[in-house]
């Protein structure tokens, strides 16, 4: 952190959301928060979360329903990578262990970029 920059955030960048804001986590509150490239970011923004386990959950669950979350769906490519798209896609064979039971927990096994 710069001297006399006492407001100075350290986030951890894990993916983009499609339009080039980078999605980062702060790390002492898990709060997703996006940014254009060299600004800090916002966490009340539409790609925002209040933890990155939240954010996980709802991906998850968009992608078992093929349904948008916050107006882009989540994809999966072919090399099992999680993408934003304007449209949604059928995911690929080998990249998910199928669906989960009503109940269970996630588990991520894509990227957020």
């Amino acid at each position: 952190m710069p001297a006399g920059d006492a407001d100075a955030r350290v986030t951890l960048t894990i993916g983009e959301d499609g339009d080039g804001r980078e999605l980062s986590v702060d790390p002492r509150t898990a709060r997703v928060g996006e940014a254009a490239p060299g600004e800090p970011p916002r966490y009340d923004g539409p790609m925002g979360w209040p933890s990155y386990v939240a954010m996980l959950e709802a991906v998850a669950g968009a992608l078992e329903a093929g349904q948008p979350l916050r107006d882009r769906h989540p994809t999966v490519t072919a090399a099992c990578e999680h993408r934003w798209s304007d449209r949604p896609s059928v995911l690929p064979a080998g990249c998910a262990a199928g669906q989960r039971s009503p109940g269970s927990t996630a588990t991520a096994s894509t990227s957020t970029s």
